[in-house]
C-alpha cells in the first residue's frame, strides 16, 4: 500500500486506502488524495489517538465560523483551533503532542504540527526548534 499508484481522481481511489488515510495510518501520495481526505474524521482520529477527545469542541467552534467549508479554509481553521488547545496544555504537553504530530504516518497531521505554530513553538529547545523549522519549510502551503 504505500507504493501504490497515484490516483487521478477521488474515484480511482480505493476505499480500503481513504479509509487508512482519514484514519492517519497512511500518508498520501499525490494531491488528488490529499483532498479526498476528510480532515475533520482525521482530526477526530488524530485527537483521539494524542488523548485529547474533549477537544474536539475548540475544532468545531473555530469550524463554525468559516463561510465557506472549502479545504484550503478547513486547514488554517484547524491550525488556529490547535493555537488554541495549545495554549491550555503545559509545556510538556505540547512538546509530547507536538512530537507526535511532527513524526505521524500522516502527512497531513505533521502539516497541521506545522501550520499551527506560526511561529510560536511550543518547546525550548534549540534542537526541536531547528528540527521543526527543517521540517515545516518541506511544506509549501501557508496558513494565511
Amino acid at each position: 500500500m504505500l507504493h501504490r499508484k497515484e490516483a487521478r481522481k477521488r474515484t480511482d481511489i480505493p476505499t480500503d486506502v481513504l479509509q487508512l488515510l482519514q484514519q492517519g495510518q497512511l500518508e498520501t501520495v499525490n494531491l488528488t488524495e490529499w483532498l479526498a481526505v476528510d480532515h475533520i474524521v482525521l482530526l477526530r482520529n488524530a485527537l483521539d489517538e494524542f488523548g485529547l477527545q474533549r477537544s474536539f469542541n475548540v475544532f468545531l467552534t473555530e469550524l463554525d465560523h468559516l463561510k465557506e467549508k472549502k479545504i484550503m479554509k478547513i486547514i488554517p481553521a484547524i491550525a488556529q483551533a490547535w493555537l488554541h488547545v495549545f495554549e491550555q496544555q503545559t509545556l510538556e504537553e505540547r512538546t509530547r503532542i507536538f512530537d507526535a504530530m511532527a513524526s505521524h504516518l500522516s502527512d497531513s497531521i505533521r502539516l497541521l504540527g506545522c501550520l499551527h505554530h506560526r511561529g510560536r513553538f511550543p518547546f525550548k529547545s534549540r534542537r526541536k526548534i531547528s528540527w521543526y523549522s527543517t521540517i515545516c519549510s518541506r511544506f509549501p502551503f501557508r496558513s494565511t
